[in-house]
């Protein structure tokens, strides 16, 4: 809008010097004179808008990308044949065909110089002719400096090697404005290096480390309280490796301490029947037994375990329970001596011994026995005074 104003001061500014304004604003009517102001600021703003129009069609115009045209001439480039020659030495040399009005395809390039499609496409088609240079160093055959004739016998045109070089070089220079992507060997070389090999080997565990590692699980559920979850990994260590004494063992213990009896003396004949030698299992089984109230299975069970083992102690002591229940006061008696033999100071077992006499009926042998029960250490409060009252009653009824 400025520049419209400015344009109408120097129409007013024109007027005055003439001397005639004031004479045709007097001549005029007020609506003509209005009317014709108008018109000269409607034709004003349409100059203005049709300039702006213009400068933006050329701007957008001159930032378009660059087509790149291919033109094909009349005439085609005639191939360069192999010569088919019997001959083994010249079979590397090449005929040329081509006539000498023959022309190479021309593909001209429509660009605007200077603008940033056409140096991309110029640095493409740059990287293009380096790429097709390195494969034609590579692939391209020998050629022999001497022609050679056509197979009809008659003269043919001789190619030296300076003219195979340049139609190699034109016809690179014809697919500059191909978008090209070679796979040189070089490139893939390059890339099978610089690419990292990862190797994953299965490393294959022994039975027995399976085991160790089964077992290793169950302690650590047992040491969490989770006695119920302990049972599967004890048996696949089981299963593993029958070998795995501790996970038999705990297994065992663990069908025992939850009443499952059976179960329990399963994994341990199992065991013997394994292992016989293990004085261990046999101890356990026959716990087992005495649970479930197999006097005969358990005493059998414990003949198995020498006298002098180190479970010699629970042996007898297991026995002894046996007889008790059987009411064999001899062998309890027999039971106690033998604890005694290993341990003679211990007064328990000699209480032990007194109240097996004591209960035959043998009371002249038991007294004493009682008496020096008495002095030793070991015996609990409960102990001493049973002692004490039996005697009590040993001596009214005496």
């Amino acid at each position: 809008m400025s520049v419209v104003n400015q344009m109408l001061k120097e129409l007013d500014k024109r007027q005055q010097q003439h001397g005639f304004s004031t004479v045709a604003q007097s001549q005029l009517p007020p609506e003509r004179a209005k009317s014709a102001w108008k018109l000269l600021v409607i034709g004003l703003l349409l100059g203005a808008l049709m300039v702006i129009a213009g400068w933006w069609l050329l701007t957008t115009a001159a930032t378009q990308p660059v087509i790149p045209v291919e033109v094909e001439t009349a005439n085609a480039p005639t191939p360069v044949k192999a010569a088919n020659v019997a001959n083994p030495s010249s079979a590397q040399t090449l005929v040329a065909e081509t006539p000498a009005s023959a022309t190479t395809p021309i593909q001209p390039l429509v660009s605007v110089k200077g603008t940033p499609a056409a140096k991309t496409l110029a640095a493409k088609a740059r990287h293009a002719e380096y790429a097709e240079n390195i494969v034609d160093d590579t692939a391209r055959p020998q050629i022999d400096a001497t022609a050679v004739e056509q197979s009809t016998g008659s003269p043919s045109t001789k190619l030296a090697p300076a003219a195979v070089v340049s139609t190699a070089e034109t016809d690179a220079k014809t697919s500059e404005t191909r978008s090209v992507n070679p796979a040189t060997p070089s490139a893939t070389v390059a890339t099978n290096k610089l690419a990292t090999k990862l190797e994953i080997t299965e490393v294959e565990l022994t039975p027995a480390q399976l085991a160790a590692k089964q077992l290793k699980h169950a302690k650590d559920l047992l040491a969490e309280g989770n006695n119920q979850a302990a049972l599967q990994p004890l048996q696949q260590a089981l299963q593993y490796d029958a070998s795995l004494h501790e996970a038999r063992r705990q297994l065992a213990a663990l069908y025992y301490a939850q009443g499952k009896l059976d179960d329990a003396a399963a994994v341990l004949q199992m065991g013997v029947a394994n292992y016989p030698q293990n004085e261990e299992f046999w101890l356990l089984l026959a716990r087992v037994q005495i649970a479930r109230l197999q006097w005969q299975q358990a005493d059998a069970s414990l003949a198995h375990i020498a006298d002098t083992s180190s479970f010699a102690s629970e042996k007898w002591l297991a026995k002894i329970r046996i007889a008790q229940q059987q009411q064999d006061w001899p062998q309890v008696a027999l039971g106690y001596q033998q604890l005694l033999s290993q341990a003679p100071e211990d007064g328990r077992w000699l209480f032990g011994y007194a109240h097996a006499l004591d209960a035959q009926g043998n009371y002249v042998a038991a007294i004493p026995e009682y008496q020096k029960a008495l002095t030793m250490s070991g015996l609990s409060v409960d102990a001493r005074a049973y002692i004490e009252n039996r005697l009590l009653q040993i001596g009214e009824s005496r």
